[in-house]
């Protein structure tokens, strides 16, 4: 026991010295220090909170877009656009409005012509054939045209009838020169549908409301006198020869018959043509408002005034 006394105590000097070695100060003895316990911190545990799931949507993608080539650009194909048929726009009759003490003039076409050919059951007619036939036929048989304007419709009521001219083209005849006179209609007679072929010379069947030779209007309504109802009064004359265009110039008998029908329209029913019937082969044929030469179809050329004043 002694030993470990010894080797006791010589442990204790060498702790001494060790200590007295660190502070300087050999004499002191040593006093324990407290060791700071650290106080545990609460470890802090980190929770992963719930993500959200995403949810994959099949939406309709994008097609990309092609990468352009390079390369010869595309000539663009030219769109043909539809071409407009111009339409011709018949221009409106222009009436100019008449000055008082001015003379104004005026051309007018047929409202309506036939012919009458001589027949005592009154069965020909050409009321819409283009041509008006005058005089005596090969077979001696009459022929009588029949022609009428609407006068009133055209020149305004009060005017004053200065001069006329009636203008017809002959197309076509065998005969000599020969002549043509009007006379005034004083009884209303008809246009129909009938049209004679070839050249219509001999005529055709008349149609509803024809004149004929026995009928002013057919088949019911008739002539007081086969042939035409007419003054004996000539209102004009003109010989007709070879083929040309006529005019039967003014007289004061034609310019009477206008003023009449400008005053009283009730009355106008035109004019008579009438020929040489006192022989065979006198016939005149003459171009009507159905002819379709514009040009050689008939009209009547009138010079009026109005009073001053009106």
């Amino acid at each position: 026991m002694t030993g470990k006394r010894i080797v006791g105590a010589i442990l204790g000097i060498v702790v001494v010295m060790v200590l007295a070695a660190c502070t300087g100060d050999p004499t002191a003895t040593p006093t324990a220090t407290p060791t700071a316990t650290a106080t545990p911190q609460p470890t802090a545990t980190a929770t992963n909170p719930p993500q959200p799931t995403a949810t994959a949507t099949n939406a309709p993608q994008p097609t990309p877009s092609a990468t352009p080539t390079s390369g010869p650009t595309p000539t663009p194909t030219a769109t043909a656009v539809p071409t407009a048929t111009a339409t011709p726009t018949v221009p409106p009759t222009f009436t100019p409005t008449p000055l008082p003490g001015e003379p104004q003039i005026i051309v007018l076409g047929p409202s309506k012509d036939n012919t009458l050919y001589e027949s005592s059951a009154g069965n020909i007619s050409n009321g819409s054939g283009q041509y008006i036939f005058v005089g005596n036929t090969n077979a001696n048989n009459a022929r009588r045209g029949v022609i009428s304007f609407d006068v009133a419709s055209i020149v305004p009521a009060g005017a004053t009838i200065i001069s006329a001219e009636l203008t017809l083209n002959m197309s076509r005849s065998t005969s000599p020169t020969s002549a043509i006179e009007l006379h005034a209609l004083i009884a209303d007679w008809g246009e129909g549908a009938s049209d004679a072929t070839s050249n219509e010379g001999n005529g055709t069947a008349p149609a509803l409301g024809d004149a004929t030779w026995v009928h002013r209007m057919f088949s019911s309504v008739l002539w007081q006198t086969a042939g035409g109802d007419f003054s004996p009064l000539v209102s004009a004359v003109v010989s007709v020869g070879g083929s040309s265009r006529y005019t039967w110039n003014s007289t004061s008998e034609m310019v009477a018959d206008i003023q009449g029908w400008v005053d009283d329209p009730s009355t106008n029913f035109g004019w008579l043509l009438f020929g040489n019937e006192t022989t065979s082969r006198t016939a005149k044929r003459f171009d009507s408002k159905e002819n379709p030469t514009a040009g050689n179809r008939p009209t009547l050329t009138i010079t009026y005034e109005l009073p001053a004043g009106s």
